[in-house]
């Protein structure tokens, strides 16, 4: 099945649950109009190590940054300004804290770059990747 396919199973599957007030499921963000012709916009995209970056390849400050980066990216798609963030992280056993450290640096760089506070989220560990 593809992305866009199984996206199309979850909405046809979920239609006929109240969407409390949401414009429905959108492609890059969900949209909740607020009043006074303006709306909040919500995204979660999620790497994956081995698909969205490797490793070896790429420093922890580095995906710090794409962390956040193709979340604003999505949220500027849709013409919205960034307000704040959720960050949720699963970190494999062989994450040095050092490693960690990096990584949040490179998170914290690219929201003060833009203005955007960090919120909440949830840190887990990793079997892998």
């Amino acid at each position: 099945m593809t992305e866009f396919g199984f996206i199309e199973q979850i909405r046809q599957l979920f239609a006929s649950l109240p969407a409390n007030g949401f414009e429905g499921i959108g492609d890059d963000c969900a949209v909740l109009p607020i009043g006074g012709g303006e709306s909040l916009v919500f995204t979660t995209d999620m790497l994956a190590e081995g698909i969205h970056f490797l490793r070896h390849a790429t420093t922890a400050r580095e995906l710090g940054r794409k962390s956040l980066a193709v979340n604003l990216s999505d949220v500027a798609s849709m013409g919205a300004r960034p307000v704040a963030t959720l960050l949720s992280v699963s970190l494999p056993a062989d994450a040095t804290d050092t490693w960690a450290a990096e990584l949040i640096e490179g998170y914290r760089e690219l929201s003060e770059e833009f203005g955007v506070a960090l919120v909440g989220g949830d840190t887990t560990r990793s079997a892998e990747g």
